[in-house]
């Protein structure tokens, strides 16, 4: 059987067998990052992947071509991601999701009457069903969020797709409601006291959090502006329910 010449000529550079992950791009390539670290990078074109995407696993061959080494795709061992975060899109086809994360280059392709009553906008998760090589991964539409940009759709979104909590834990809340909300004694001889200072919030209305703040007083020949930033560490302590919930 004869070999294609690029394959020919490839047969003859020296060559590698890696295991390692996949680390897609924006723009349809990718590089490789062997489990077994050397300290390099090996960079894979689209037409190397072979139908893998970001995050599997896979065995690769390395090439070197003079002072330029690539890799190409030769088996994808386990998938990284069952399933995407992003927007649906209908067509004549059916439709396709365009998945949030830019490293996901490839368009989850989604068959007439699996679109779970999605609509072209909206902020969904699609289930992939298949991996083909040569086409856009197959799935289906498993949860909508809402329409695309619409806030709490958006947040939904960000929530699942990085495993994410949208509520605290009961001891966390309660770790909160215990906390000493008014300072000691003892604790106000290691402070300068500025409370009879006119003071006042610099965050905007709708802001998680009020731990910045502002005082003006009048001296001689102008003003002073003080800066006062919110000592959290007084409250949360390291290791503290809070202090992990927040890291």
């Amino acid at each position: 059987m004869a070999i294609p010449h690029r394959d020919r000529l490839l047969f003859f550079m020296k060559r590698e067998t890696l295991r390692g992950k996949i680390q897609g791009r924006e723009r349809g390539y990718a590089f490789l990052i062997p489990e077994i670290e050397n300290g390099l990078d090996y960079f894979i074109s689209h037409g190397d992947l072979r139908g893998a995407m970001h995050g599997d696993i896979v065995i690769a061959d390395t090439i070197v071509d003079g002072d330029k080494t690539t890799a190409r795709v030769v088996k994808v061992v386990e998938r990284g991601i069952k399933e995407v975060v992003g927007t649906y899109f209908s067509n004549k086809f059916g439709g396709y999701v365009v998945p949030d994360d830019s490293k996901y280059f490839t368009d989850v392709h989604i068959l007439i009457g699996k679109g779970r009553r999605a609509k072209s906008g909206d902020k969904v998760v699609a289930k992939i069903l298949s991996y083909p090589s040569k086409k856009a991964p197959e799935g289906i539409i498993s949860k909508v969020f809402g329409r695309q940009f619409d806030k709490k759709a958006e947040i939904k979104s960000i929530l699942y797709n990085y495993d994410l909590f949208d509520s605290f834990s009961i001891a966390v809340i309660e770790e909160c409601e215990n906390l000493e909300r008014k300072i000691t004694k003892s604790e106000l001889k290691n402070r300068t006291d500025f409370t009879k200072l006119n003071t006042f919030t610099i965050d905007g209305e709708d802001a998680r959090d009020f731990d910045d703040a502002v005082s003006i007083e009048k001296i001689d020949g102008g003003f002073r502006l003080g800066v006062h930033i919110a000592d959290v560490s007084h409250y949360v302590k390291e290791d503290s329910l809070i202090d992990l919930e927040a890291y």
